[in-house]
């Protein structure tokens, strides 16, 4: 009875592991000045031109530009300018706030004119495709410098051409390296998971199969369900995040240490 209770808090764990990973994540109440500007995604635009900067022909064409991007790529690049920032926000946190409250799949640029300053702030899983020290570089070198001397279009434009030049060139780099079906494997994990759980139930596992007293053999298999449950999670995180392999592997080793510990501490018990 006592082990069945142990499976039955185990799969409600799980249960609640999965649920969480449907809801959003950072999510935060919009300030007035984010839900001041619109979001241009809701006319089919990628531009939020506050503080017209852009005249009508060159945002036309970034428009298309940004277009191509997205159906080349899968990302986005939503330009915003603002005559000034909020005085209780940097434009590094109005930047993030819209990346949020628009939820571009991608990045967003913003130019605050008084501040003379340009952000980008792009979602987590950009990273691996457009790095901070490349986007950095790119603001420095670029928009920058234009921004200072008033050549507000100039720079725009060539920022937001340097860093869509960036960003195709990253995941056509990424698209010929191979890939592991994460989801596939997440699935795996996830019937060995409930499997180990029925046995610890059901005590239907053969004592020749795990030569160990019955306690130590069935808190393996315990421990085995748990760490199974994780690592499908891990992989279906890795699926929806479109985590880089290095940082699945990483996990996932320090998904076997702590596996191991625990392992060893049962042995002990």
């Amino acid at each position: 009875m006592r082990r069945l209770r142990q499976v039955g808090l185990g799969l409600v764990a799980w249960a609640i592991c999965i649920l969480l990973t449907w809801l959003p994540v950072g999510a935060q109440s919009a300030s007035q000045a984010g839900a001041a500007i619109p979001n241009p995604r809701l006319r089919q635009s990628w531009i939020a031109d506050q503080a017209q900067l852009l005249s009508p022909e060159a945002e036309k064409t970034l428009n298309t530009e940004l277009d191509e991007l997205y159906s080349r790529s899968g990302f986005g690049l939503a330009v915003v300018s603002v005559l000034k920032s909020p005085a209780d926000q940097t434009p590094r946190e109005l930047a993030g706030e819209l990346l949020r409250q628009w939820d571009i799949r991608g990045a967003v640029l913003l130019v605050a004119v008084n501040d003379r300053r340009a952000e980008l702030r792009s979602q987590p899983y950009l990273k691996s495709t457009l790095s901070d020290e490349a986007a950095a570089l790119v603001l420095r070198q670029t928009v920058l410098p234009s921004l200072s001397r008033g050549r507000w279009e100039v720079g725009i434009l060539a920022g937001c051409r340097q860093l869509a030049n960036l960003i195709q060139i990253n995941v056509d780099r990424v698209e010929r390296l191979p890939r592991l079906p994460f989801s596939s494997i997440g699935w795996g994990a996830w019937v060995l998971s409930l499997l180990s759980f029925f046995v610890v139930g059901t005590e239907t596992l053969p004592d020749r199969l795990l030569p160990l007293p019955s306690l130590q053999r069935f808190k393996l298999l315990y421990l085995f369900g748990i760490a199974c449950g994780a690592m499908a999670l891990l992989m279906w995180v890795a699926t929806i995040a479109q985590l880089s392999l290095s940082v699945v592997v990483v996990a996932a080793l320090l998904l076997m240490a702590t596996l191991f510990l625990l392992v060893g501490w049962s042995r002990m018990a």
